[in-house]
């Protein structure tokens, strides 16, 4: 439901902060038919590897 995305990506950016607030998400994806994805970031700080086990 696309009327219901910009709510659904705020509490999902809540959450994930919570849970990796290091880490940064880009959302993308194709809002008229519901299709949402998401990218998240390695920080320049973090390893390959350190970054692979938090996500």
């Amino acid at each position: 439901m696309p009327s219901r995305i910009d709510h659904f990506i705020e509490e999902a950016d809540k959450l994930f902060n919570l849970i990796f607030p290091d880490l940064e998400i880009v959302w993308f994806g194709h809002v008229g038919d519901g299709n949402l994805h998401l990218n998240i970031l390695k920080p320049a700080n973090l390893s390959k590897e350190e970054f692979l086990f938090l996500s």
